[in-house]
């Protein structure tokens, strides 16, 4: 992943699983992407869905990544003083490329682990390793925030936008989100009711329909287990 680049990073369940059960699992997820993905990205938008997710993204620069492992370095070299007896965490290399992958692959991981313990499950969770496709132009970018935010209508979950919890959409519109960066809105819309209407009147049929051609098929269309 290139540094200051916006992403659509998604994933999906393995097989008929789900990702998500309850109210506990959604906020999970959204904690560790506060945990592990802010330090090295900023959150534009997002929609998690009983069995997959999907994440608009912006890589942060490379400078930016650097400072934070080093302050990660230097804050796990201060708490080994005075307790020889604790083992030291490995340092982290100063790549900060690499450590993007890593810093969402741990987000992941994290939250699987957190998952299979609490409902007893062995095995993959996700579909291989997470989806990530740069945003090259401002028409996409605007795709994408409608494609996001339309999933609980187009998989029949909402009639709603608002009534869906586990988007960013209220969040966006009402500006209370502490791991939402609101600023690149202004690409694709002139300001936060530009998109609100957008969205609404997509929901009334008045804009055309939304698809994103490097979505695989799986995201499209799904039955969800309960």
């Amino acid at each position: 992943m290139e540094f200051n680049t916006i992403y659509h990073v998604f994933n999906h369940a393995n097989a008929y699983d789900n990702l998500f059960d309850d109210d506990s699992s959604y906020d999970r997820f959204l904690t560790n992407c506060k945990i592990h993905i802010l330090p090295v990205a900023e959150i534009l938008a997002y929609c998690l869905m009983p069995n997959h997710f999907h994440l608009l993204i912006k890589t942060k620069s490379e400078s930016e990544i650097l400072k934070h492992i080093d302050a990660v370095n230097l804050k796990n070299t201060q708490r080994q003083r005075g307790f020889a007896h604790v083992r030291l965490k490995p340092e982290i290399r100063r790549d900060a490329g690499k450590y993007i992958i890593k810093s969402f692959s741990n987000c992941f991981n994290a939250y699987a682990k957190y998952f299979n313990i609490r409902n007893n499950r062995k095995g993959s969770l996700f579909l291989k390793n997470f989806n990530r496709k740069k945003v090259w132009e401002i028409s996409y970018l605007k795709k994408l925030y409608f494609y996001i935010h339309i999933n609980p209508i187009k998989h029949q979950f909402r009639r709603k936008l608002e009534d869906w919890r586990y988007s960013s959409f209220k969040h966006i519109i009402n500006n209370s989100s502490d791991i939402l960066s609101l600023q690149y809105l202004h690409l694709a819309f002139k300001d936060v009711e530009d998109f609100k209407s957008s969205l609404i009147d997509y929901q009334s049929g008045k804009y055309p329909d939304v698809d994103i051609d490097d979505i695989p098929t799986y995201f499209k269309s799904f039955n969800v287990r309960f």
